[in-house]
């Protein structure tokens, strides 16, 4: 066998390896220090809603263009199972040039909890989030987008995880609706999010979760740390920080925010490049988040956010050593490679496949095959978001993307 051939062989091992590793060893990894960490822990992870008094706290609702959503956000969150006198809503609107703030206006006049904090210029989700927290005084802060239905036992639910001294934060949990129409990269993302969910459980069990849901989740106010204004991904780098600073961030599937799937490719499109965008960001910010020094959570991290953006080179990688290795065999080993690579090749040409019903795309009856495509699809994305992310000189400002009516 020639070297090349020998060279092709490795890469194909080595990528191979890294790819099982990122979507199924890690995963199963945590799983099992999960079960491990839960078995080891002589109280119950979560406190009794009712054991400790609730300290006060201050929802943040982030809005740009949200007129149509804020006011049954805003009765979402007054209608929360918390004491009215340790409750209040702060909407922050960024630049705002619908009628978000005309909106807000008169909730705020009918109910005094409810507080407007307005911008006229459009800087970016971050910027407003370091303004909001130096405007609010409660200990506990709850951050939510403008979109999404909290559960009204959502408050209770992870205000009673900081009876304990040692965490900084709780995620919620973020519920997605079923599409009917959904097509195999929508569909994909909600079997992902599926599994991210559990993942995130998984991580908080062990130590902390990697991030939190931006649609919902709880934070200290001594836990927070002002977040440079171009930030993309907020929800990671503020739970980040707070991790790295000595607390835990906990993770409650049960304490939810209800939303819609994205019906179309193109919807989840966008909003999955910008996020992957945001993961090579977070390591242009804060490099230390790979220090096993400074950051606890350094291989959960790595293993959680990293790999993934760079699972399409090791599939890049995998698919030439493969066309190398089959030109350079024999007999069986040959034929099999062969298969092997026209696998790949098939799956590579149906993820190129234009979104749509039409007939082509009826000619693929096999739903695994659909959920491959989306797959590969996601994992273009990741490209993408690297190009995005390389060209875009104003990532933190606000993508906005229609979804179908919350539930």
């Amino acid at each position: 066998m020639s070297s090349a051939a020998v060279i092709s062989a490795w890469l194909m091992v080595m990528a191979a390896a890294f790819l099982a590793y990122t979507y199924v060893g890690y995963p199963w990894l945590m799983s099992r220090l999960q079960r491990r960490a839960l078995a080891a822990r002589a109280s119950p992870p979560v406190a009794e809603t009712d054991a400790q008094p609730l300290p006060a706290m201050t929802v943040i609702i982030s809005a740009y263009n949200a007129a149509e959503h804020l006011p049954a956000k805003v009765a979402s969150c007054l209608a929360l199972d918390y004491p009215a006198e340790l409750l209040s809503v702060l909407v922050v609107s960024d630049g705002s040039t619908d009628a978000t703030e005309q909106v807000v206006q008169p909730l705020s006049a009918a109910d005094a909890r409810v507080r407007l904090l307005a911008f006229a210029e459009r800087r970016g989700k971050s910027a407003c989030l370091n303004d909001a927290v130096a405007a609010a005084s409660t200990p506990l802060l709850l951050f939510t987008d403008a979109r999404q239905r909290l559960d009204a036992a959502a408050a209770r639910r992870l205000a009673a995880h900081f009876a304990d001294p040692a965490v900084g934060g709780v995620s919620g949990a973020l519920e997605i609706a079923a599409s009917d129409g959904a097509d195999g990269v929508v569909a994909s993302a909600g079997l992902y999010w599926q599994m991210e969910k559990k993942l995130r459980a998984a991580e908080a069990a062990v130590h902390s979760t990697v991030g939190a849901t931006g649609a919902i989740y709880a934070l200290r106010r001594e836990a927070f740390a002002p977040i440079p204004a171009e930030t993309i991904l907020d929800d990671v780098l503020i739970p980040m920080a707070a991790v790295m600073a000595g607390w835990r961030v906990l993770y409650d599937m049960q304490a939810v925010a209800f939303d819609a799937a994205s019906v179309s490719e193109s919807q989840e499109r966008r909003r999955k490049i910008r996020t992957l965008a945001g993961n090579f960001q977070l390591l242009a910010l804060r490099p230390s988040l790979l220090s096993p020094r400074r950051n606890p959570l350094w291989w959960q991290f790595a293993s959680h956010k990293i790999f993934r953006v760079l699972a399409p080179v090791a599939m890049a990688v995998f698919l030439v050593g493969n066309a190398v290795l089959a030109a350079a065999s024999s007999g069986w080993l040959a034929l099999g490679l062969s298969l092997l690579l026209a696998a790949q090749v098939v799956v590579y040409l149906v993820a190129a496949l234009p979104e749509g019903q039409g007939a082509l795309w009826q000619c693929l009856p096999l739903r695994v095959l659909k959920t491959l495509r989306g797959f590969v699809r996601l994992q273009w994305f990741a490209v993408l978001g690297f190009i995005w992310f390389v060209r875009n000189r104003q990532p933190q400002l606000w993508q906005t993307t229609q979804h179908a009516a919350s539930r």
